[in-house]
């Protein structure tokens, strides 16, 4: 992902400054990985999962499933 477009659709990475947590995606590989933080909100212990975008999304509101969908595919 080209750096203008990381910083404009993710903000709040630096610092800690999102509590609920962050995930980055190497859309070459389909590679994932997420923050603390995001393990927590979604009920997980850094280790006891592989994150990947399908149980991201699975994870979501299903409002929010589809523009997360359309901005990382």
């Amino acid at each position: 992902m080209a750096p203008e477009l990381d910083t404009y659709l993710f903000p709040l990475v630096s610092d800690g400054a999102c509590p609920a947590g962050t995930f980055e995606l190497d859309f070459a590989s389909g590679r994932m990985s997420w923050t603390d933080g995001l393990y927590e909100n979604h009920g997980f212990k850094r280790g006891q999962i592989v994150p990947n975008f399908s149980l991201l999304l699975a994870h979501l509101h299903p409002d929010d499933r589809g523009l997360l969908h359309k901005l990382l595919m």
